[in-house]
């Protein structure tokens, strides 16, 4: 009987060493079961985020082809995986040129929703926007050289009239030791190193800056070369081959009152002394030009007069891809919106810009300073159909 027993607990023991690897086999089993589970809807969650993120870049590209366009796709199927995936997109609203974007992912029953807004500008993005890639695609050395904002609709700049919206986006890295009153946005491999900044960091590649395209301009004028003291009194179309005044007088190029003017600049512009170029009351100027610019001394660009400073937006300079050089010297002070998207900005000394620059690299040098117009955002891209959409917010509900 003593064998018996001891032969019966052998085999209960085994017995319940088999219950107890069955459940746990069982219960690795149900939980390989849930964690694949889980795997999955994290997997059609992240797939449905991005086809969600496509409807927004797919929505850009139609509105950057047309800006006038209503109606989109608004279901697009795709293949995602073993399974199937679509997006959803709607135009939600539209003010001016303020656009918001709704795309909605869906991948099985997993679904995500992103709200964009763009506007459709080339001067949305605040003070600065560089398109180059590299590690000092925007170089601010000194301890008083940086961005800050104002609102040329509110007044000239100064005392109450200055905000913090002097934003800066780079596709490259930021460097050197100057202040960013504003937001800084970065490519995915951007970094920004020395430089203080007030705002928050966020990490987003632009789209690729579209070429200049010259219009076609009604019946223009020939100017030739400008050497001395031009008005332009009517509105009108004109070419120009050079503006070259750099004497110690006091020579200006002034825009009279009323007088919208375009110009077609085939070679460089080239100011120094005491030159001024004059924007009056009512008055603008859009220079398309092929060459680069070279402004120094005590050269200002668009003030109606001594103490009424200019409207930026009434001074606009688009570069073509010749346009490889823009550089400010000296006590320059310009105001202007320039969009040059092969040109390198560089200011030395103690100039100032007032507007904005959008182009392929910027280098501040002293105590330079460029005060974005918060007013630049209302700024449509001058042409018939054409639009350059910059991200103002993104948002996942």
């Amino acid at each position: 009987m003593k064998i018996l027993s001891k032969k019966g607990t052998i085999l209960a023991v085994v017995i319940l060493y088999m219950i107890i690897i069955v459940i746990w086999g069982l219960a690795f089993l149900q939980q390989a079961y849930l964690n694949k589970i889980v795997t999955g809807g994290c997997i059609r969650s992240n797939q449905a985020f991005w086809l969600a993120e496509a409807g927004i870049q797919d929505a850009v590209g139609m509105l950057t082809a047309n800006p006038d366009l209503i109606n989109f796709p608004t279901e697009v199927d795709f293949g995602v995986g073993a399974g199937a995936g679509k997006y959803t997109v709607e135009l939600t609203t539209r003010a001016g040129n303020l656009y918001t974007i709704t795309s909605t992912g869906t991948v099985g029953n997993m679904t995500r929703t992103i709200v964009s807004q763009w506007r459709n500008s080339f001067f949305s993005n605040g003070a600065a926007f560089a398109a180059n890639t590299g590690p000092t695609a925007i170089y601010l050395s000194g301890t008083k050289c940086g961005t800050d904002s104002y609102n040329s609709g509110s007044g000239a700049y100064g005392g109450t009239n200055v905000g913090n919206n002097g934003d800066v986006q780079s596709n490259g890295g930021i460097v050197g030791t100057g202040t960013i009153d504003g937001n800084v946005s970065l490519g995915p491999t951007g970094s920004i190193s020395g430089v203080e900044y007030t705002g928050t960091v966020s990490y987003y590649t632009s789209p690729p800056l579209p070429p200049v395209t010259i219009p076609t301009l009604d019946n223009p004028t020939a100017l030739g070369d400008i050497t001395t003291t031009k008005i332009l009194t009517d509105s009108g179309d004109y070419t120009c081959s050079g503006i070259i005044l750099t004497g110690n007088d006091e020579t200006n190029i002034t825009i009279s009152a009323g007088a919208n003017v375009r110009i077609k600049l085939t070679g460089d512009i080239n100011m120094g002394g005491s030159a001024n170029l004059l924007i009056d009351s009512g008055a603008s100027l859009i220079i398309y030009t092929a060459g680069n610019i070279d402004i120094a001394g005590n050269v200002t660009m668009n003030p109606v007069d001594a103490t009424h400073p200019g409207l930026p937006q009434n001074f606009q300079i688009y570069g073509t891809s010749t346009c490889q050089s823009i550089s400010m010297a000296g006590n320059t002070e310009l105001y202007s919106s320039i969009y040059a998207p092969n040109a390198a900005l560089n200011m030395n000394g103690s100039c100032d810009l007032y507007g904005s620059f959008v182009g392929d690299s910027v280098s501040l040098n002293g105590p330079p300073m460029i005060h974005y117009d918060e007013a630049l955002a209302s700024i449509i891209p001058p042409g018939t159909g054409l639009g350059f959409f910059t991200r103002t917010d993104w948002r996942e509900e």
